[in-house]
């Protein structure tokens, strides 16, 4: 009886704390959800992507590419760093969970709020899972000093950048010196990069080149949001050849399937895509940043492609804005979830100019609570 209680209050807090945002597949009052839940590039995917995907169906006959090898060579040639240290799969969540498989972690240190799978994959690999406060008063900025002295308790330190939901950005310096303090340690340092391809400064700000500098650091980057493909499932992560090697003896040789192998090299060699994504992303950020603190909505200045938001001086709490806009058809991502954040905080994606209007508008009137 109690094993029974116990596993029915581990499961109501699964659904609590690892529920993600909106379910687009519901039916919508308006016919079709606008979806700001999902932080996808507003773009779309790019045709040369579509047209791609579509010329390479016929070949679904066939078994992929095994292990990979010529995404992998575009991967590392985008990149910078040999195609040794890549490796790819369904989406960065997919190499998140083979990653605590293979390392099996005592201890796992996470600051929050930050994206929930680290947490859950973290706890299906039998680890420990320490929290690490982010706090409001700071700007959700992590106390570097206090973050350097919690590491050496701990096995791995899972670090999102830009984070996610709050959007803050660790400088490159901050990070390599997280990974120098940890360096010759039975330690790891993860940071997942997802985002990072939003900013025009992405290439400068990723610790990407360090992964052969520093065998215990390991990058993750989703391909499927910067390059609108989430149904697809793509991502790579990046670390010394050494851990590569030992990673991909957890996973089988087809683990990327054929279109998602085309998609990704296609999308790699699209610079004019990635430019005006940037441009688009930084553009509609800077209006809806506005139009929140217009409303007396608190947000940070948006890094990438959402605006963590603070919903307190309103009154109006994250649920209640929530289903205040799903009876306008927008879907938002209600926080409160999130470790570390309470009832008033949400989320909202960056989308294209008419849609952020339409939020706008309609958050106007939802916000009088």
């Amino acid at each position: 009886m109690l094993d029974a209680e116990k596993t029915k209050k581990e499961t109501a807090r699964e659904q609590r704390i690892f529920r993600h945002g909106g379910n687009i597949y519901a039916p919508s009052p308006t016919g079709k959800w606008l979806d700001f839940s999902a932080n996808i590039n507003p773009m779309g995917m790019a045709d040369e992507v579509a047209d791609t995907i579509r010329a390479h169906i016929v070949d679904l006959v066939h078994y992929p590419e095994p292990n990979a090898v010529r995404l992998r060579q575009a991967i590392g040639k985008a990149c910078g760093i040999p195609m040794e240290a890549v490796l790819p799969g369904n989406g960065a969540s997919d190499l998140l969970y083979l990653l605590f498989e293979m390392i099996r972690p005592a201890h796992v240190l996470l600051p929050i709020p930050t994206f929930s799978e680290y947490e859950r994959a973290a706890l299906a690999a039998r680890s420990r899972v320490r929290y690490f406060g982010l706090l409001p008063d700071m700007g959700f900025r992590p106390d570097m000093g206090k973050l350097l002295g919690a590491c050496p308790a701990t096995n791995v330190l899972v670090l999102c950048n830009p984070n996610n939901p709050t959007g803050v950005l660790l400088h490159r310096e901050a990070v390599e010196m997280l990974a120098m303090a940890m360096k010759g340690r039975d330690q790891w340092l993860v940071v997942d990069e997802s985002f990072l391809d939003f900013r025009a400064d992405g290439t400068r700000e990723s610790v990407l080149p360090l992964v052969m500098r520093y065998p215990h650091l390991l990058v993750l980057r989703s391909m499927t949001k910067f390059y609108a493909l989430p149904g697809l499932r793509l991502g790579f992560l990046a670390a010394h050849p050494d851990t590569v090697r030992r990673l991909r003896r957890g996973r089988d040789i087809w683990a990327v399937n054929t279109l998602a192998q085309e998609a990704g090299i296609t999308a790699l060699g699209l610079p004019d895509y990635a430019e005006k994504s940037r441009a688009l992303v930084k553009r509609e950020g800077a209006f809806l940043h506005e139009a929140m603190e217009r409303m007396g909505i608190g947000s940070l200045a948006p890094t990438v492609n959402f605006l963590l938001l603070d919903l307190h001086k309103t009154g109006c709490t994250a649920a209640d804005l929530a289903e205040r806009l799903r009876a306008h058809g927008i879907l938002i991502r209600d926080c409160s979830n999130y470790p570390g954040l309470d009832a008033y905080y949400a989320r909202i994606a960056v989308r294209t100019q008419k849609e952020n209007q339409t939020l706008v508008q309609a958050m106007e009137e939802a916000i009088q609570c």
